[in-house]
């Protein structure tokens, strides 16, 4: 069975193969080097932390800062794609071959970067396993923004009245009411975020539903281990 790098080379850009390329032509330790930190990278939960994985990949060498980004990238595309059910380390470096993607002269120096990189790759198989059914059904939770609205209180707004005129309309500012707006994003559907707008007492009582339901999800798994310690 052909694994997924196999199945899409065919809609892959062709800077996929120059990244490749790109990858045999670093030096063997940079090469090996970029296995950690393409694991930092695509294990980090924040924008933040990811950013911070991926700017310490380009720290403390001599390689050029654009070639060590476009190989991470590719790295992580590689990561990201594994699927832990069809794909497999032999599979995978034999598909890389049929596609022209391993030099022959450096069949061997390869071989050895492709074992430490797919055996740190399928590391996560589990994990994969777990979020491939947790996501089976629903959208899942991808990120979230959010942003402090000061709103301007009007002593009677335009409109107010039946007989308003604009000529004699003097509006007066008596306050500003604060609104957090909450925009969610999610791994896919349609719309694939979507926005909303609370004011404080609302947001402090969904903080605590999220809690508490952390809280229910300690109960679960503990649960869950206490049931199979028993006979």
């Amino acid at each position: 069975m052909r694994t997924s790098i196999f199945n899409n080379f065919a809609d892959l850009p062709k800077e996929f193969r120059e990244d490749v390329q790109r990858l045999w032509q670093m030096p063997k330790q940079v090469r090996l080097k970029l296995i950690s930190h393409a694991a930092n990278v695509a294990k980090a939960r924040t924008s933040n932390d990811r950013k911070l994985a991926t700017d310490e990949a380009t720290q403390g060498t001599k390689q050029s800062p654009a070639d060590l980004l476009k190989v991470l990238k590719l790295l992580l595309y590689v990561y990201e794609a594994w699927n832990p059910i069809r794909d497999s380390p032999e599979s995978f470096q034999k598909d890389l071959a049929d596609l022209g993607l391993i030099p022959v002269k450096k069949k061997a120096e390869c071989k050895l970067f492709l074992d430490n990189f797919l055996a740190q790759v399928a590391k996560d198989n589990t994990y994969r396993l777990e979020k491939m059914f947790a996501v089976s059904l629903l959208p899942s939770y991808q990120s979230c923004a959010t942003l402090v609205d000061m709103r301007t209180v009007i002593r009677n707004p335009f409109g107010a009245g039946l007989k308003d005129k604009l000529a004699e309309y003097e509006p007066q500012c008596v306050g500003f009411v604060p609104v957090v707006l909450v925009k969610i994003n999610r791994d896919s559907g349609d719309p694939p975020s979507f926005s909303f707008q609370c004011e404080e007492d609302a947001l402090e009582r969904m903080i605590e539903v999220l809690q508490a339901t952390l809280k229910d999800l300690q109960a679960a798994k503990g649960s869950l281990q206490e049931g199979a310690k028993q006979p």
